[in-house]
């Protein structure tokens, strides 16, 4: 799938697509940062779905909210309740599209929280810089981000 450079429309199999891809395969598109790059997107998807589906030509359509809902319905499991749903609704529906921030801890202000691991199978993949199965060092950065107390990172 090849997308012009600016803004444009997908339709769902190019948002699906592009979702999905990590550019790091043979013939693939080569982001330079791999799966970090597919969460961004997912990301972005995710932002922008969230934009339409709260625009005025969708709220005020019950024709268009029943067919999001079947959308949502056919496509996403959940353990939530309705309850629980509509509160994270609420609580998040005020939330700006600018206060969603992402942070990469492949880089992370300097520092890399990751290293290569191969699997026995062969397969590629990261393993916490710390050790394997060693996420303490995540977790510390992940918690002075949501909770910041001195301005400094653990």
């Amino acid at each position: 799938m090849e997308l012009p450079n600016g803004i444009i429309t997908l339709n769902g199999q190019q948002a699906l697509n592009l979702a999905r891809a990590r550019g790091d395969g043979p013939g693939s598109y080569g982001f330079p940062s791999g799966d970090f790059e597919r969460t961004q997107h997912q990301q972005q998807l995710l932002i922008a779905l969230k934009t339409k589906a709260s625009s005025g030509s969708v709220i005020t359509n019950p024709l268009k909210i029943g067919q999001l809902a079947d959308a949502i319905g056919n496509n996403a499991r959940t353990d939530m309740s309705l309850g629980e749903m509509e509160s994270l609704y609420k609580d998040s529906k005020g939330i700006g599209d600018s206060s969603v921030q992402s942070v990469v801890l492949d880089n992370y202000q300097g520092k890399d929280y990751f290293t290569d691991y191969y699997a026995p199978d062969g397969e590629d993949a990261l393993a916490p810089f710390a050790g394997f199965n060693n996420f303490s060092q995540i977790q510390a950065v992940i918690q002075n981000i949501l909770y910041p107390t001195s301005g400094t990172n653990k």
